[in-house]
This record gives structure tokens, C-alpha cells and sequence, in this order.
């Protein structure tokens, strides 16, 4: 189920229909898992805790909602008659995408070969939404934001070029945010159209391919991250079942012990990343393009961090990097890789860590402390 596993937030409105609600069983559940939690900005948010199984307490036997049952779609808090969809606001446009943490949304969203597009049309004025992001390009708080849509644009197109690898558009990518950082740190805004025409001649440029090909491929250091990752998700209440059985898979299909990273276990991920992880790649490698895609959409990329573009990028390109590496140990696990294997790593991982600020901030961390938040590193990290 897309709600176990995971504590709920809910807005105020809700909470107090909630709290005065008629039904016994239902207001049992509410005094008891219905809490306030501090938040950063020095509030309160409203939250229902996951029960002792870990599952949404209003979940029935049968795992199916209590709430809806009696009360129906309107009688749900806006987080959940909203979820998966995501929302966002562009100046006067609402953008729709969704999450990729409902594993209905990876099948009929990142499944298909053809690049993802998006539509424009007409919706309902009284439609319930929750809109996550919010730009106004006008009121930019810095000149770049000020062309938010172009730069968006431009980076969905370099992930969607297929004349490349998909690591290679992720380094293509890092290329374009770090000149653009550069633009932001500088107070500039008014060289976007330039940077981007640089980029777009980029792929043409001969001294590309040399600097692509000299990328060193490090097994060894792709899989010392993972095992650091790894290290701590015992202590991380929000590791879901299913991404601790793919994490599992990685372990056991490499042999990973606890003890220091031995050459058999980088030789056995170079096995299987060879064997199983590239032929993957070139028939199904749509699939996680479409995952980063989605990303890169919904979360307003590159500005989702405010002014820092890199951060953002280094994340992005981290995703990707886990992904790929969690996906060869299960190769090496389950003899192959298959969507059924890719749809459950996806779902669980988007849920268990993109939306765990708590264990985002962990990676992210061992990152900068072992001085790995460069562009260089990412490229090592990315390559296939």
C-alpha cells in the first residue's frame, strides 16, 4: 500500500473535522495517533503517526481506508485525496505530475519507451489541490528564477537526448548547472540564453567524447557509498519492507559482509554490471531517463533548493547512482534484471528515501564529508 509505512500530514481543516468526529472507532484512532510535531519554522504540523506495524492506523484488515469507507473521497484529509498527484504553481499555471513512490504511477509513467511529455489543459476552479511549489518569475527573489521555464526546459532536454548514455546526459547536465551556479553566485541572470546555447553546442564538441571516455569507472567507490548508506538504515525508522528487501537483495547478491569492502565483492559488481546492468540499459534504460524526468518536473529542478543549483543536481545525480547500484546487486541476486524488479526498487525507493528529508540529509552529509560534492565525483559515481 501506498499510505503504510508512512506518518501523514494533515491540514487543519481536516484535523478538526477529524477531532470532531462522531464515530467512535474512528475518533479512538484520531486521540491516539492524531499528534502535533514541531517543524522548522518554529510551528507546529499536523501529523498521524504510522500504528505499531508500521501502516496509516486507519488502515482496515483488509488495508483498505476506514476513513473512505464511512465518509467517502470527501471526507479525506487533503494529503491523502490528492496523493499520488503533485502540484504546482507557475506563475497563473497549475503543474500536475505525480510520485513515483505510488508503484501505479512508475508502470504508467516511466514504463512506456516514449520520451515523457507534458499537456496543458483546462481544469476545475473547485478542484482540491495541494500545491507543493510555488514560483513566481515576476517576484523572483534572484534574477536567474526569472527564467525558471527556459532553464527547466533545457535541462529535460539534455536528460532526453538518447544520441548519449544516460550517465553522460547526467554529466552533460552537471556541466550546465554548474556554469549556471556560477551565474547565480555572481548576481547574473542575464546570460541564460548564452549559457544554454553553449550547452546545446556541447554534444558537438569533439574534446567531449575524449573527456567522457577518460572518466575512470570505480567500481570500488560506487560501492563503498552504498555500503555507507547501507551502514545506517537500521537506526532509519523510515526504511520501508520493500526497499529493505531490495537493499537485502544487494547484499546478499554481492556477498557483502561488515567487514572492510574486499576486491571479490567489487569483482562481483563488475560481473553483474556488465553482464546484467548494461544490456538493461540498452533495451529498458527509458525507464529511469522517465524516473529523473518526472523528478526534474515535479520538484521546479534546478531551483528546488532556492539558490543552490548544485545541490540540487548532486541529488538528482545521486538517485540515479543508487539506483543503478542497488539495481546490479539484485541482478546479481536474482540472476537478471526484469520492470517487476525495477517497479519495486523505484516505488520503494522514492518512498523509503526521497521522502525522508531525515535520511536525504544523512547521505548528502557523508557526501560532503568525504569532500565527494563535486562534479568530478558525481561523474565517477554516474558512469556506467
Amino acid at each position: 500500500m501506498c499510505c503504510s509505512e508512512l506518518g501523514i500530514g494533515i491540514d487543519k481543516e481536516s484535523a478538526a473535522r477529524y477531532r470532531a468526529c462522531e464515530d467512535e472507532d474512528l475518533r479512538t484512532i484520531f486521540d491516539r495517533y492524531l499528534v502535533e510535531l514541531p517543524n522548522r519554522d518554529g510551528g507546529n504540523t499536523l501529523w498521524i503517526n504510522s500504528d505499531e506495524s508500521d501502516s496509516c492506523p486507519l488502515l482496515d484488515e483488509r488495508k483498505l481506508c476506514r476513513l473512505q469507507k464511512r465518509y467517502g473521497e470527501p471526507g479525506l484529509s487533503l494529503t491523502c485525496s490528492v496523493y499520488p498527484r503533485y502540484a504546482s504553481m507557475v506563475d497563473d499555471v497549475v503543474e500536475y505530475s505525480a510520485t513515483t513512490s505510488c508503484p501505479e504511477v512508475v508502470r504508467v509513467a516511466l514504463l512506456p519507451e516514449a520520451p515523457m511529455s507534458f499537456t496543458n489543459s483546462h481544469e476545475d476552479a473547485g478542484r482540491r489541490r495541494a500545491v507543493m511549489h510555488l514560483v513566481r518569475t515576476g517576484e523572483a527573489s534572484f534574477p536567474a528564477l526569472r527564467r525558471f521555464p527556459v532553464i527547466r526546459d533545457h535541462c529535460i532536454r539534455l536528460l532526453q537526448d538518447r544520441r548519449f548514455q544516460l550517465w553522460e546526459r547526467l554529466i552533460l547536465l552537471g556541466f550546465f548547472i554548474k556554469r549556471f551556479q556560477d551565474e547565480v553566485d555572481a548576481e547574473r541572470g542575464d546570460s541564460v540564453a548564452g549559457i544554454i546555447d553553449n550547452s546545446c553546442r556541447q554534444p558537438d564538441d569533439p574534446r567531449l567524447h575524449g573527456y567522457l571516455a577518460a572518466i575512470s569507472v570505480h567500481a570500488d567507490i560506487q560501492l563503498a557509498l552504498l555500503r555507507e548508506v547501507t551502514a545506517f538504515r537500521g537506526s532509519m525508522g523510515a526504511i520501508n519492507p520493500r526497499l529493505d528487501d531490495c537493499i537485502n537483495e544487494f547484499v546478499i547478491g554481492l556477498n557483502l559482509g561488515d567487514t572492510v569492502l574486499d576486491a571479490e565483492a567489487v569483482s562481483r559488481f563488475s560481473m553483474a554490471h556488465d553482464r546484467w546492468f548494461v544490456p538493461f540499459m540498452k533495451e529498458k534504460g527509458h525507464i529511469l531517463e522517465n524516473y529523473l524526468v518526472n523528478i526534474v518536473f515535479r520538484e521546479i529542478f534546478p531551483f528546488s533548493k532556492g539558490r543552490d543549483l548544485f545541490a540540487a543536481y548532486i541529488e538528482l545525480a545521486l538517485y540515479y547512482a543508487l539506483i543503478k547500484m542497488l539495481l546490479v546487486g539484485m541482478a546479481a541476486y536474482r540472476g537478471g534484471i526484469d520492470e517487476g524488479a525495477v517497479v519495486k526498487l523505484i516505488q520503494s525507493f522514492s518512498k523509503g528515501i526521497e521522502h525522508c528529508p531525515l535520511f536525504k540529509k544523512r547521505i548528502l552529509e557523508i557526501l560532503e564529508n568525504n569532500r565527494f560534492n563535486t562534479l568530478g565525483y558525481m561523474s565517477i559515481l554516474v558512469k556506467n
